[in-house]
């Protein structure tokens, strides 16, 4: 049996060092733990919260020898299992985490929160029955948990069950998931004539990329349609309010809002206008670029020797696992970059993960012409000239990314290399996509193995150049 509080004399300190940590303090933090785990080395508590912290650091190795030594002490102790089968997710080693929740769920059954992630693992390991089950059993747990509705719903996504899968995602916030505390009714999709509809975002840009397509068909069936986007999208879909009648652009975090009669966000729009592909708006284009930046990257373009003009991204983000396994390390684009006859152009841009050398060696080695620094410069500006470079290369390159929504919405000829078990987006085993007639998918034959799959592309590109055809 766990001692209680008030027999751990080491819980003051404890909280002590969670203070400092509050205060950016961490190195003073780090030394109380570990004079408290000299003192006390066999508290599953205290070792499980020095491992967290040092997650909190991204010391994920010596997080988990931590969380290991509190399984030693305490192999019931529910904390420690969730949190090592966490790290060892982020860690990427898929098989320890579903070992380790499978532990935990044996220990704590009715933890819905553990189902969840479970499932989610399955779900990214392409084990769609037993991520299914999971969920499932999360929602009977918990019935009104909308994040089990949310990932149950983009399970039958990606099994391209629309339907069902549309629904579950608008009962999602339905149930309050990103709950913004308006008094104006959640639109049921009832009626529009003569009202305002205010539809807000959640999610990353790439998302408000894909949806933002429903103004289109959204904006006949209201008096007035407000569209608060992320500021950084504000750039973009400015010259929407002249195109779309009764269209108002928002900043996220402008207040007050104008009035509004009811409200949706942006995520629900499938399932209420139609979730089924043959609904889907646009599916051939649906953006445009600023023709003054198109004209201005075109002069520019024009300086650059003559070739194909391909556009590249091969990393977004980084900060969880499932977006990591979306990246392509650099030193895997020998392949694709070798193909005789190219101007490549890069889109990737400079991150706090990029290395400077990376790009250096890109520009001298393979002769790719690199302008990102000159790019979307300004808080509102985020794709102004990523579209416009996009809109005037022979063809886009990248992962999966904001840019394959960018560059689907823009209508331009695009190849998307994908992992083997892709969001849910990209569905499963298709070359194509119902979203963007212009797309072209590629996918890893082996989960993580990138360079077969751009020796492929390359074979492809080179067929596809000689023929003038970047569709086929």
């Amino acid at each position: 049996m766990r001692a209680t509080s008030q027999a751990q004399p080491w819980r003051p300190r404890l909280q002590e060092a969670k203070e400092l940590i509050q205060d950016g303090l961490i190195q003073q933090a780090l030394e109380i733990y570990q004079a408290l785990i000299r003192e006390f080395p066999d508290q599953a508590d205290l070792l499980t919260e020095m491992a967290r912290l040092l997650g909190k650091l991204n010391y994920l190795p010596l997080a988990i020898r931590f969380l290991q030594m509190a399984i030693l002490v305490d192999p019931t102790h529910r904390d420690a299992l969730g949190l090592i089968a966490y790290f060892y997710h982020d860690s990427g080693e898929l098989e320890a985490a579903i070992r380790y929740y499978q532990s935990a769920i044996q220990h704590s059954p009715e933890d819905a929160g553990l189902q969840n992630s479970l499932g989610q693992l399955f779900l990214q390991c392409g084990k769609y029955d037993l991520a299914r089950q999971s969920f499932e059993i999360s929602l009977k747990i918990t019935p009104d948990d909308p994040f089990a509705h949310w990932r149950l719903g983009c399970y039958y996504l990606t099994l391209g069950e629309f339907l069902t899968g549309w629904a579950y995602l608008h009962r999602t916030f339905t149930l309050g998931a990103c709950f913004r505390g308006f008094s104006q009714p959640y639109w049921d999709g009832a009626e529009l004539a003569g009202k305002t509809l205010l539809i807000h975002c959640t999610g990353g840009l790439g998302d408000t990329i894909q949806f933002v397509r429903y103004l289109y068909p959204l904006a006949k069936q209201t008096g007035r349609l407000l569209f608060e986007c992320q500021p950084r999208l504000m750039g973009l879909f400015a010259y929407l309010e002249k195109e779309i009648p009764g269209l108002q652009l928002l900043r996220q975090d402008q207040d007050p809002l104008p009035f509004f009669d009811t409200h949706t966000l942006i995520w629900s729009l499938p399932h209420l206008c139609g979730p089924l592909p043959e609904a889907f708006p646009l599916p051939q284009g649906y953006l445009k670029a600023d023709p003054n930046r198109i004209n201005r990257w075109k002069k520019r373009l024009q300086e650059l020797p003559a070739g194909t003009r391909i556009a590249l991204a091969w990393e977004g983000a980084f900060d969880t696992y499932e977006k990591r396994s979306r990246n392509i390390p650099r030193q895997m684009l020998a392949p694709l970059l070798k193909v005789p006859g190219i101007q490549w152009i890069c889109l990737q841009k400079m991150t706090s993960q990029t290395k400077p050398a990376d790009h250096h060696t890109l520009q001298v080695e393979y002769n790719m012409w690199d302008v990102t620094q000159q790019m979307d410069q300004g808080e509102e500006e985020g794709f102004v000239d990523t579209a416009a470079l996009m809109t005037v290369a022979d063809l886009v390159i990248t992962t999966d990314t904001s840019f394959a929504h960018l560059a689907g919405g823009l209508g331009c000829p695009t190849w998307l290399l994908l992992k083997k078990y892709p969001s849910w987006q990209w569905l499963l085993e298709r070359v194509d996509s119902p979203w963007y007639n212009s797309v072209r998918l590629f996918r890893q034959e082996q989960s993580g193995e990138w360079r077969t799959l751009l020796t492929k592309v390359a074979i492809h590109l080179q067929q596809a150049i000689l023929k003038r055809n970047f569709f086929v």
